[in-house]
C-alpha cells in the first residue's frame, strides 16, 4: 500500500517540460516540436497578425508539456485582400488563393516536419480559408487543433465547439460553412455578439477589430494546448 502511494505521489509531483519559444518559422530552418500555423485576416501585414499573435503567446503560456519542447508559428502566404480594408486582391479571389495555398503548405510542412505536433488558427478571411478549404489534409494525425476567431462562414449549429457571446440564431456574414467530420472534434471558434463578420446583421464593425483579444481567447488557447500536450 505505501510503495503505491509512494508512486501515485510521485506521478502527481511530476514536473512538465520547459517551453522554448522560437518565433517566426521558416522551412529553411529545423522543425520545431510544435508550429502554430496561422492564416491571418483581411488587410493584415504577412505574419499572423496581431490577434493570432496573441492567442500564440497565451498557447505558450498555457501548454504543459511532458517533456522541453520548442515552439513556433508560421504565416500562411496569401493575399488577405479584400473587405472594409481594400486591398488590391479582392476578397473572393483571396480566399481562393488561400484555399488553394492551405493544403500545399499543409503538405510542404508535414513533410519536412513529420514528427511536429500543429495548431491551425485563422482570424477573420483566414477562418474562412479554413472552414471551407478540402479538410482531408486537416484530418491528418498531427493536426491537433484548429481555431476560428471571427469567422465569416460561421455556423453556429455544426459539431465543432465554440464560446463567446454569440447569438446562435445568427450566422456568418457571407454564407454558412458546416465544418464535420474528424476535424470538427479537434476544432474550437469564437464568435462575439456585435461582429458584423461571424453575426450576420449586426453593425459593431469594432467588436471584430477589437475584442479578439485578451481574456476572451484564453479558452482558444487552452482547447489547442491541452491536445498538444497529449500528443506530444
Amino acid at each position: 500500500m505505501l510503495t503505491a502511494l509512494l508512486a501515485a505521489a510521485v506521478v502527481g509531483c511530476a514536473a512538465t517540460g520547459e517551453v522554448v519559444d522560437r518565433g517566426e518559422w521558416s522551412e529553411a530552418e529545423d522543425c520545431p516540436d510544435v508550429l502554430f500555423v496561422g492564416i491571418r485576416g483581411s488587410g493584415q501585414e504577412p505574419g499572423i497578425g496581431p490577434q493570432l499573435t496573441d492567442v500564440y503567446e497565451r498557447f505558450i503560456e498555457m501548454l504543459a508539456p511532458p517533456r522541453d519542447v520548442e515552439v513556433a508559428y508560421h504565416g500562411l502566404d496569401y493575399p488577405a485582400g479584400g473587405s472594409l480594408t481594400g486591398g488590391a486582391t479582392p476578397y473572393s479571389d483571396s480566399v481562393a488563393v488561400g484555399v488553394r495555398e492551405l493544403p500545399a503548405a499543409a503538405e510542404a510542412i508535414g513533410l519536412a516536419c513529420e514528427q511536429a505536433r500543429i495548431v491551425l488558427a485563422g482570424y477573420s478571411q483566414g477562418s474562412h480559408v479554413i472552414a471551407v478549404a478540402d479538410h482531408a489534409f486537416l484530418e491528418q494525425a498531427n493536426v491537433d487543433a484548429v481555431v476560428l476567431l471571427a469567422n465569416p462562414v460561421f455556423e453556429p449549429e455544426d459539431p465543432t465547439e465554440k464560446v463567446g457571446t454569440f447569438n446562435a440564431e445568427q450566422g456568418g456574414a457571407i454564407r454558412k460553412a458546416w465544418i464535420d467530420g474528424p476535424i470538427a472534434e479537434r476544432t474550437i471558434q469564437v464568435c462575439l455578439a456585435g461582429d458584423p463578420i461571424c453575426q450576420f446583421g449586426s453593425i459593431a464593425f469594432w467588436v471584430h477589430s477589437n475584442n479578439y483579444f485578451g481574456e476572451v481567447l484564453d479558452p482558444l488557447a487552452d482547447f489547442a494546448a491541452e491536445r498538444v500536450a497529449s500528443n506530444l
